[in-house]
C-alpha cells in the first residue's frame, strides 16, 4: 500500500488474521481502508475483509466482503481468488446453482489464472 500508515495497518490485520483473531483484523483493515486512497492495494484489503468473515462463519458478510471486491476491482488478480472464495460460500449456503455461475464467471474473466483451473475442478464436482 503506497500510504504509511495504510501499510502499517493492513499489516497489523494481516498479523492478527495469523492469530485467527479475525475481529481484531477486521477493525485493522477498516483503519487501512479509510487511510488508503482508493487504488489497487484497496482490493488486498478487501479481499482480506472477506476472509475475515469466513473465519469467523459469517457466510453473509463474507459473500458482501467478496463481492464489495469483485464489484470494486473486477480485473485485479485478488477478484479471482475473491471469485472462487466466493463460490465456497455459496455452496456452504446450499445454493449450488449461484456457486456455478460465480464459479463459470470466473472461468470466463480470468481463464488462464490458477483459480480458473481449480474452478473447472469445481464445476465438475458440485
Amino acid at each position: 500500500l503506497p500510504r504509511p500508515d495504510a501499510a502499517r495497518s493492513f499489516g497489523e490485520a494481516l498479523a492478527l488474521i495469523r492469530a485467527s483473531n479475525f475481529n481484531g483484523a477486521l477493525l485493522a483493515l477498516q483503519r487501512a481502508v479509510e487511510q488508503n486512497s482508493r487504488d489497487a492495494g484497496t482490493a488486498e484489503i478487501l479481499f482480506w475483509k472477506g476472509v475475515c468473515f469466513d473465519g469467523l462463519g459469517d457466510n453473509r458478510a463474507a459473500l458482501g466482503g467478496y463481492q464489495e471486491l469483485i464489484t470494486s476491482f473486477p480485473g485485479h488478480a485478488r477478484t479471482a481468488l475473491g471469485l472462487l472464495r466466493q463460490a465456497s460460500v455459496f455452496v456452504r449456503l446450499g445454493d449450488v446453482e449461484t456457486a456455478r455461475v460465480t464459479l463459470r464467471k470466473l472461468i470466463a474473466e480470468f481463464p488462464s489464472s490458477p483459480e480458473a483451473a481449480v474452478a473447472r475442478d469445481r464445476l465438475r464436482e458440485i
